[in-house]
C-alpha cells in the first residue's frame, strides 16, 4: 500500500512568515490525525 501526502501549500504559505522569528516557540494544534506531524516534514523538508 502506498501512502501519498498532501501538500497543504496554502497553509505552509500561512506559516512560512513565522519560519525566521526565533524568540517564539511555534505550535501546530489540531484535532487529532490531522497531519500536523506531517506538515512539520513539509517544512522540514522545504528549508533544506
Amino acid at each position: 500500500m502506498v501512502v501519498k501526502n498532501i501538500v497543504r501549500k496554502n497553509l505552509i504559505a500561512r506559516i512560512r512568515p513565522f519560519y525566521e522569528i526565533t524568540d517564539l516557540v511555534k505550535v501546530l494544534i489540531g484535532i487529532r490525525r490531522s497531519g500536523k506531524s506531517v506538515i512539520l516534514q513539509q517544512i522540514a523538508a522545504a528549508k533544506v
